[in-house]
């Protein structure tokens, strides 16, 4: 885990800081943000059975977490959080959920990273098909695109 950096004391925090805007984000997506995450176990590791309420709240916390190390500096809150998942630096999850939790923080890390500077969240990419041929009729706006090997 990183090295403990306790919030700035002298830091007022309720407003004027430097990030207000950010942790006012962060704080205001906390239930998107859940839902996010319990998604995205969904969509990439729909076979791993976990409790996905205590998942939500967790979530919650490290959302929380994240917010006020925003507002008032350090790490503190978010090394906290981590104790949910580590003791004496060893990962406290069951094996099978180890992997799919990193990468679930991992996209977690990143929306709220593109929250935090205002940018558009990437949708989830479909299916991708090459197409084979391609017409389009000026006069009747219809565009047609063939593609091999599509079944749905």
């Amino acid at each position: 885990m990183p090295q403990l950096v306790e919030a700035k004391t002298t830091t007022s925090g309720a407003e004027g800081y430097l990030y207000e805007t950010e942790a006012a984000l962060v704080g205001s997506r906390k239930d998107n943000l859940q839902a996010t995450i319990t998604n995205y176990l969904r969509e990439n590791f729909g076979y791993l059975e976990y409790d996905e309420d205590r998942c939500r709240r967790d979530t919650g916390y490290i959302v929380d977490a994240i917010s006020h190390d925003i507002q008032y500096g350090g790490n503190s809150a978010m090394h906290g959080t981590a104790e949910l998942y580590f003791k004496n630096a060893v990962n406290i999850l069951p094996a099978d959920q180890r992997d799919s939790t990193r990468e679930a923080f991992e996209h977690l890390g990143k929306v709220v990273r593109w929250v935090t500077r205002n940018e558009m969240i990437p949708r989830k990419e479909g299916r991708k098909f090459t197409p084979t041929s391609a017409t389009y009729d000026p006069d009747t706006g219809i565009f047609t695109a063939t593609m091999a090997n599509h079944n749905s």
